[in-house]
């Protein structure tokens, strides 16, 4: 779990169950996979924010779009 604040807000990101299950279903590919596909080409800014967002998942309603803002933020 790491904790962290953006734009004067506290969030919280955590990779549980539902969250890798989340991240599978939007991305057709295992938490696994995409983790090795940021470490082969951490350019892929659309990887990297599916991942952060289903970390984020937990928070009600928020969009792949909404968690880009929150990185963009940080």
């Amino acid at each position: 779990m790491v904790h962290f604040e953006a734009g004067g807000k506290a969030y919280t990101m955590r990779m549980t169950t539902n969250a890798q299950v989340r991240y599978q279903r939007a991305a057709g590919e295992t938490l696994l996979r995409g983790l090795n596909e940021i470490q082969n080409d951490p350019s892929d800014t659309e990887r990297l924010r599916r991942l952060i967002w289903a970390s984020m998942s937990h928070v009600d309603g928020l969009t792949e779009d909404q968690a880009g803002d929150i990185m963009d933020e940080l």
